[in-house]
């Protein structure tokens, strides 16, 4: 900001101050740097609108500002006004085809995205032209325009995996996905640690760059007992030099940080970790949570968002709920989601006027996507299955009661399956969360399962009908309890004959239907559901 009040001092700025001040405003992305944008390119010379890198600050600022004002109201920022400038420039260079393509994406235009892409100079496309044009395709479903794209790159770096990857998870291709995945890993191998610290040290020293390089020493505690999906090796016997002791860790191998400190010379930073087992228990739940999170197709972001939030992190969380925003393009249903997610986190810290403010947005963004004329009351959409009769994850078979938690996800128990499915919002694919081992009546199986209902902490309830009792899933967890029933089919107190519905007052009370018995229970549990 101070920068851009000493600009609005200078009378006749020259084409540097010009570079600076577009600069900032793409860096501040608000109304107010928008504006000055405009004002800037009215008064600027027509002389300079041949000067590459002056062009490229203005559709960086036009980019990122627009987007920020016009999201809310569906337009597309000033991305027909960066094209006219892009177009007007004789010779733009790679930062501006670059900037052009970034700006299509963001607004929804991913057509001309890829047309860009494909009549910019070859010796201009690096690693961001293709992820920003992967990104486009992503964002508006084009799959198989960018798996061509993907498949012509000769040199597929991190992040451009990455890109493809979010792509077909977005579109719910999982199984290329995964592909692409054991692809990548298969062509980078694992890490390798050497086991004696002083050769370690010595590699430190190998380099003569220290003036741009801090020296950093990991020390990790790697015990083989927890290393049974991601295990370790000595390789020592295999290295090309005798003396090394090395030891190679797989990929995704999985480290606990315990310690950061600086060596007795103080000239390196030493690193201390634990290898762990993905079953630890302070992990297991968590990455439970980002399995279900990726299955569902849901952008990583908003995953480490939720993550950060359920650790107590809400200021983090909301960065980078907000950091999505600026990314998708207005018209991006998952916007709506976004908002409602951001004002739950609002009213969660106690902000009750932004709560309101991000609920708003949500409503407002629903009303825009809804074509006109048209009737929420009376639109019907298949939302769950529908791909016929069967046990596959995009299936059911004898469907019988569903439950909705706060985050639109949708259970359903299954009859003839014997389990109980989760299918997020917008998914192409269902999680099981219950049973789903067959038939039977130990702690990990269901027997034709009928009502069920969710709380707020993701817990399922489901009343077992074959088994006669009454059983409770924890949010990720491999097998059930019995909370009421389990004592064979009976009139007695605390016997179930043919369970069918079950519910929760405010008070945490379970109301069962004992169809078999012809009455309903009441029961007070000792941990009532929040």
């Amino acid at each position: 900001m101070k920068a851009i009040d000493l600009f609005n001092k200078i009378e006749n700025p020259d084409k540097v101050i010009i570079i600076f001040v577009f600069n900032a405003c793409a860096a501040l992305g608000t109304s107010e740097a928008l504006d000055l944008t405009k004002k800037t390119l009215e008064k600027m010379s027509k002389s300079l609108y041949s000067n590459s890198y002056i062009l490229s600050s203005v559709l960086d600022a036009l980019m990122k500002c627009g987007d920020v004002k016009y999201a809310e109201s569906g337009k597309t920022g000033y991305v027909d006004k960066a094209k006219d400038m892009f177009e007007k420039n004789l010779q733009p260079d790679q930062a501006m085809y670059n900037s052009m393509i970034h700006c299509y994406g963001l607004n929804g235009k991913a057509t001309e995205a890829i047309q860009l892409y494909h009549h910019m100079p070859k010796d201009f496309i690096d690693e961001i032209t293709n992820v920003c044009t992967l990104n486009a395709c992503s964002h508006s479903g084009l799959i198989d325009e960018a798996r061509s794209i993907f498949q012509s790159i000769e040199n597929k770096t991190e992040n451009i995996y990455g890109a493809m990857i979010d792509c077909f998870s977005r579109g719910s291709f999982f199984e290329e996905a995964q592909k692409l995945i054991d692809q990548y890993e298969y062509s980078h191998p694992p890490a390798v640690s050497i086991t004696d610290k002083q050769q370690a040290l010595s590699f430190l020293n190998a380099t003569n760059d220290t003036d741009n390089l801090v020296p950093v020493l990991f020390e990790i505690d790697a015990n083989p007992n927890v290393a049974i999906t991601k295990p370790f090796a000595d390789i020592s016997s295999q290295c090309e030099y005798k003396d090394e002791c090395e030891v190679l860790f797989m990929l995704g191998s999985i480290f606990r940080l315990d310690n950061i400190k600086r060596s007795s010379d103080g000239q390196v930073w030493i690193i201390q970790m634990t290898f762990c087992s993905d079953d630890e228990h302070d992990l297991r739940q968590v990455l439970m949570d980002m399995k279900e999170q990726f299955i569902s197709g849901e952008t990583s972001l908003q995953t480490l968002g939720k993550i950060l939030w359920e650790m107590g992190k809400p200021n983090l969380a909301e960065k980078y709920f907000i950091r999505l925003l600026e990314q998708l393009p207005a018209n991006d249903s998952l916007r709506r989601h976004l908002y409602q997610d951001l004002g739950r986190l609002a009213s969660h810290v106690g902000d009750l006027d932004k709560s309101m403010e991000w609920r708003q947005k949500a409503l407002d963004f629903k009303k825009q996507s809804q074509p006109a004329g048209s009737s929420s009351t009376r639109q019907t959409t298949n939302i769950k299955g529908g791909n016929g009769n069967g046990n596959r994850v995009d299936q059911l078979s004898s469907p019988r009661y569903v439950s909705v938690d706060r985050d639109h996800s949708v259970y359903v128990s299954e009859w003839n399956n014997h389990r109980v499915m989760k299918w997020m919002e917008g998914a192409k694919y269902g999680i099981v969360v219950a049973g789903g081992q067959a038939q039977g009546n130990g702690l990990t199986r269901l027997s034709s399962p009928q009502g069920v209902v969710v709380d707020q902490l993701g817990t399922v309830y489901v009343a077992d009908e074959g088994n006669n009792r009454i059983m409770r899933w924890p949010k990720g967890a491999t097998q059930g309890s019995v909370i009421v029933g389990g004592n064979g089919s009976g009139e007695q107190s605390n016997q179930l004959n043919w369970p069918f519905g079950l519910s929760f007052d405010r008070h945490g009370n379970l109301y069962i239907v004992d169809n078999g018995n012809a009455r309903v229970q009441k029961f007070e549990l000792q941990s009532n559901p929040k």
